[in-house]
């Protein structure tokens, strides 16, 4: 833990003793910014030096959006690690179940779909929804809470006889998962700065581990207790995320910023006090969120549909099962390997993680489209793992190039509206694949469409660089502009 800097009766700066080196007496001039949004608050130090000759003098302290960078932090990435493949366990088994469902329900592909993409619109949703309440109640809590619901609902929907009631269970789970879920990402934020691409990238290997283990894992499962004897074990892992989210420690600077004054909302302004508080529209008339908005919806649409299809296609082509499901496995150790490969190229001063985001999910729909000449096995093995480097380039940068855009001190927002693009691009997805299928009954077609749809998400994103350089060039001409105006004026 750092020292304390005591100012006006209250601590409000963590440092460590080698973070401060005062060399004269310096008056400081503070000047806080408060915004009632934000729970944490941004201090701008102006210092000026008491005499003359203490003017080169420069004394550091470090506000409160500086992280850690390590120590307890990596605990943090390796609970949130294996959170994270809790997370998408429900996801990663769906293509194994997804032909058991189908038989035993007596249902559609396209019908089918609508249980995943009703959990995955639900995961996103909420975690647009919950970013209150992480600031508000910490990631611990908010993360027990949302595996405690998902667990208990696994089990119950284990008994579902009828589908709605199916698509139900898979709702209600989308949400506690959603709440665990946008808890473990912000919490990794808060615990780095300089080496957040790399720990976001460590940690969205839990996707990918998921994705290897868990489709033998669940094929193993379906052939011994069937899909309820699978969902009940899947519900006991998920009560595992609840003992693991005890390790999301909050920094002290966070728990002095946590629970501010309650502002009593006027009568009659009750509903808009209440959507203040749970999103930050503000960001709707940001282009450049809007823009990384719309290439995320692409990319969750086109990722989605690989996730769950994939299997599925392949069984199309006469690959037997078990060499079916373990495409998901290549998919799973291409995208593990190369999202820490990745998270080292973001750290890079050279990177714009922007344009490496944009990339990803632009090479992501390309391979989608190419994927669809595959034919064999071997074939099928290079696409899968193709398609892995490419989710797993745009996957280890999507929320440090947010921080990036937008700043730490809103990461919980952003983050959290950002998953509504995200809760779209899951709801289209696999039921508009599946019913493209059961119209053409080919699975070329949904993979072209999907495909393309995720590529032009791809050139959304990297229109972003180029708008903030316009942008800057536009204000530094204005700004060349006022000065020689200024210089005339003066000069006459």
């Amino acid at each position: 833990m750092g020292d304390k800097v005591r100012r006006d009766g209250e601590f409000d700066l963590c440092v460590t003793p080698n973070d401060v080196e005062v060399h004269t007496p310096l008056r400081v001039y503070d000047d806080v910014q408060d915004d009632g949004d934000d729970l944490e608050r941004e201090s701008r130090q102006r210092r000026v030096p008491k005499t003359p000759s203490d003017s080169f003098q420069v004394e550091h302290r470090p506000t409160l959006e500086e992280a850690p960078d390590g120590g307890w932090g990596w605990v943090v990435v390796v609970a949130t690690t294996l959170m994270f493949i809790i997370i998408s366990s429900m996801l990663s088994s769906f293509s194994v179940l997804y032909a058991a469902y189908v038989n035993h329900f007596d249902q559609s592909v396209g019908a089918i779909g609508l249980v995943v993409a009703m959990k995955l619109l639900c995961l996103h949703f909420t975690g647009a929804l919950c970013s209150h309440f992480v600031e508000r109640y910490g990631c611990r809590l908010v993360s027990m809470t949302g595996f405690t619901i998902a667990g208990l609902t696994i089990f119950v929907g284990s008994f579902a006889n009828t589908l709605p009631l199916l698509c139900v269970t898979y709702a209600v789970t989308g949400c506690g998962v959603g709440l665990s879920y946008l808890s473990c990402m912000v919490c990794v934020q808060h615990y780095f700065t300089r080496r957040r691409a790399l720990a976001s990238g460590i940690t969205m290997t839990g996707f990918s581990i998921s994705t290897l283990v868990l489709p033998p894992f669940t094929r193993w499962l379906l052939d011994i207790y069937g899909w309820r004897g699978a969902l009940m074990i899947l519900a006991g892992i998920h009560i595992e995320g609840v003992f693991l989210s005890a390790l999301l420690r909050p920094l002290p600077c966070q728990m002095r910023a946590r629970n501010p004054p309650p502002t009593k909302p006027r009568e009659g302004h009750l509903v808009a006090h209440l959507c203040k508080q749970l999103f930050d529209v503000s960001l709707l008339k940001d282009l450049r969120f809007m823009l990384y908005g719309v290439g995320t919806l692409c990319s969750a649409i086109g990722i989605v549909t690989f996730l769950n299809h994939f299997v599925n296609r392949a069984l199309s082509v006469n690959i037997e099962k078990y060499h079916a499901t373990y495409l998901m496995s290549i998919y799973g150790v291409t995208s593990c390997v190369f999202r820490v490969v990745f998270g080292f190229v973001g750290n890079m001063h050279l990177v714009n993680r922007t344009i490496m985001y944009g990339v990803g999910i632009f090479s992501a729909g390309a391979v989608s489209c190419l994927s669809c000449f595959a034919w064999d096995f071997p074939s099928f093995t290079i696409a899968s793992s193709l398609l892995g480097v490419c989710a797993a380039c745009s996957a280890s940068v999507q929320i440090p190039a947010l921080v990036d855009m937008l700043g730490i001190s809103r990461i919980a927002r952003t983050a959290g509206l950002l998953q509504i693009f995200n809760g779209i691009g899951g709801l289209l997805a696999t039921p508009v694949a599946g019913w493209l299928y059961d119209w053409t009954r080919d699975y070329r077609v949904p993979y072209y469409v999907m495909g393309i749809i995720e590529a032009l998400g791809g050139a959304t994103v990297l229109t972003i660089p180029f708008l903030a350089s316009r942008r800057c060039r536009s204000k530094k001409s204005t700004d060349q502009s006022e000065m020689q105006t200024t210089q005339l004026n003066d000069a006459a």
